[in-house]
């Protein structure tokens, strides 16, 4: 019925705001910007062709947020990365940058127009955490 379809809905953007607090997802969503235009795809098919490579990153970096909404889901990290990444293949959407068009030597060129705030993402060093994110996309 519509009260049970509506329910959900909450509940999943409940948890969808949970995630935002505390993992954060301006980082992905700003390279985004630069790939769509270069392949012609939507915002939706960038971000979810650089999921893979975020979600390493968050791991690989030891991201407080990452560790913390892993934990509150009682995961570990890296159980939770895998997890994404099996419901990615799962929903058939596992698809990559190379799927896009985007070639492995386009990661400078790539990197170095990444604009905006990148300090609001909790996961942004530098130059280098955009190459790490692209690099593992592919």
């Amino acid at each position: 019925n519509d009260f049970n379809s509506m329910q959900k809905v909450a509940i999943s953007s409940t948890l969808m705001g949970l995630n935002l607090a505390y993992s954060s997802t301006c980082l992905p969503h700003r390279i985004q910007y630069v790939i769509g235009p270069m392949t012609g795809t939507s915002h939706a098919q960038g971000l979810i062709a650089l999921y893979k490579g975020w979600i390493y990153h968050l791991v690989n970096k030891n991201i407080k947020e990452f560790v913390e909404l892993s934990k509150d889901l009682q995961l570990t990290p890296e159980s939770f990365a895998e997890k994404i990444i099996s419901l990615k293949e799962k929903l058939k959407i596992n698809y990559s940058l190379s799927d896009l068009g985007i070639e492995t030597n386009q990661v400078e060129i790539i990197s170095t127009k990444v604009s905006g705030n990148l300090l609001a993402d909790p996961s942004y060093k530098d130059i280098n955490s955009i190459k790490h994110i692209l690099n593992n996309s592919f």
